[in-house]
């Protein structure tokens, strides 16, 4: 049997569906499977169409040159390109199809109809793309408005369509049902993994050396944020808590790179605060970031499941996430930070609070630093994940 992984990004891209790809493949190809991703090259042509990356086969589908006048149908046309790319490719009766994006488990349902193939959902792509479309451009709306009939009729078709349907959490499970008239009892949770070693406690000499490298002493508080930077990860919520937080030596340093990072870096040059808060960019040594934080903050409005958090805490940081609260905020946060001990929940939209949550944590001892990887260790690792997938096939 051969395992075919099926998503929308991989190296050298980052994110939170290249770090599933990544680690999915790892632990099949660990169990003795051949497993290929089939992913797009980002619109970058420079990355190759078929390639070896830690010992996976990788074939990239051409997303790039799409003309201006033919923009407006860029779903469909993505759709296309990836039927044309399977129709290619001879899979066996046996093989196994994980597919994580709407568009790539659509031409499954088209191109693969009698394979045995299994869309994890990570989220409505509607409904993500409605909360783009509140903080752009009058022209990226009106672009917006024109593609999101398309991915609503692909992902509707990808999911319905899908042999087995999967979703990381219970928050995802309940909304998807509701969303596409799906019987809850037809759609499985799937918790996700971490890499428990890679994502480690640091010692107290690498977490010195990290901040001598970034420029941080060993009396700073470093509050650690990582996501892209676009709306549902609400990143200017926690950038705002900063202007009630009157001690300098809290410090928050932010990963990721986005649509919104302009208007962000704007934000924080307005508030005065580029002595507190830096933007660092996308980094594929995330970890080190975690290693030399104190604490980690991410109040996504809207998250499939929140993989960053599983990390931070498996780092050992204290978490702060926001409160699940439909339809106004909808997160599996819950389902993670689930005693004091872990984190702690607030309200999305309250800056004042992420900002007291900040203060109260800086001030005390934490003495469960070990407590929360072990609760990772414990609960959340991808050789599991994997079983539930196959206890989900059979």
């Amino acid at each position: 049997m051969k395992i075919w992984i099926l998503t929308n990004a991989y190296l050298p891209e980052t994110g939170g569906l290249v770090t599933y790809t990544r680690s999915l493949a790892k632990t099949v190809k660990n169990l003795g499977y051949e497993v290929e991703i089939i992913t797009s090259n980002a619109k970058d042509k420079r990355l190759k169409k078929v390639e070896e990356i830690e010992g996976v086969k990788v074939r990239r589908i051409d997303f790039s040159g799409i003309i201006v006048p033919k923009k407006i149908i860029t779903p469909l046309i993505f759709y296309t390109r990836i039927k044309k790319e399977l129709r290619k490719i001879d899979i066996g009766k046996d093989d196994l199809v994980i597919s994580r994006f709407y568009s790539f488990q659509a031409a499954v349902c088209d191109v693969w109809k009698g394979s045995k193939n299994i869309f994890i959902s990570p989220l409505v792509a509607e409904e993500l793309n409605k909360l783009d479309k509140r903080d752009t451009s009058f022209l990226r709306k009106i672009y917006l408005s024109l593609i999101n009939p398309q991915i609503k009729y692909l992902d509707k078709k990808a999911f319905k369509g899908a042999l087995f349907k999967g979703v990381l959490s219970e928050s995802k499970r309940s909304e998807v049902s509701k969303y596409y008239h799906v019987p809850l009892e037809q759609i499985a949770v799937i918790r996700p993994g971490v890499d428990t070693d890679r994502f480690s406690i640091p010692d107290k000499e690498e977490k010195i050396r990290i901040r001598n490298l970034l420029g941080y002493t060993p009396k700073d508080f470093v509050v650690v944020c990582v996501g892209r930077l676009s709306s549902e990860k609400n990143i200017e919520q926690v950038i705002k808590a900063f202007k009630y937080i009157k001690n300098n030596t809290i410090k928050l340093a932010i990963i990721g790179e986005g649509t919104l990072r302009n208007v962000l870096q704007k934000k924080i040059s307005d508030m005065d605060l580029k002595e507190q808060v830096i933007l660092y960019g996308a980094k594929q040594n995330v970890e080190e970031f975690y290693h030399m934080a104190d604490m980690f903050v991410l109040v996504s409005r809207y998250e499939g499941f929140g993989h960053v958090y599983l990390e931070a805490l498996s780092c050992g940081l204290y978490c702060i996430a926001a409160k699940n609260n439909p339809p106004y905020c909808i997160t599996a946060s819950d389902e993670i930070l689930i005693n004091d001990k872990l984190g702690k929940l607030v309200d999305y939209d309250s800056s004042q609070d992420i900002a007291n949550e900040i203060i109260n944590f800086s001030q005390q001892k934490d003495i469960y630093v070990q407590y929360r990887h072990n609760y990772i260790e414990s609960k959340y690792s991808w050789n599991q994940h994997y079983s539930q997938i196959e206890e989900v096939i059979k």
